[in-house]
């Protein structure tokens, strides 16, 4: 192997090493990334995102939420959620969260009238 090609190889796993410590400084140490969570939602007291899990063929997740709502955590705050839906954390302001109301987005379905939870 010439000298070129072995520098040309070294070059390419010194990148790869580079990417590979970038990444896991962004996912493992900064946890600079978002998480999604669904909490339990009474329809009769707010706006409540809704789906049909009636049927076996449905998209529902393993606790058959069909009214719920939805938060936006950082992943560094995750930590502090005594449940996966953080869902006490982000109602008292113990955990940085924003939920996302049902509504915005012309494909949601809701199981309340979205205007109704904004007065």
């Amino acid at each position: 192997m010439e000298f070129s090609s072995k520098l040309v190889l070294a070059c390419l796993w010194g990148l790869v090493l580079i990417a590979l410590a970038v990444t896991a400084w962004f996912f493992l140490i900064e946890k600079n990334y978002t998480f999604m969570v669904e909490a339990a939602c009474d329809s009769a007291s707010g706006n409540c995102f809704h789906r049909d899990c009636s049927s076996p063929d449905s998209n529902c997740p393993p606790s058959n939420l069909e009214d719920y709502r939805v938060f936006t955590i950082k992943a560094a705050d995750f930590a502090k959620c005594s449940g996966d839906a953080c869902e006490k954390e982000c109602v008292a302001g113990t955990a940085q969260c924003t939920e996302l109301k049902c509504g915005k987005s012309s494909g949601d379905s809701c199981s309340a009238n979205p205007e109704q939870s904004d007065q």
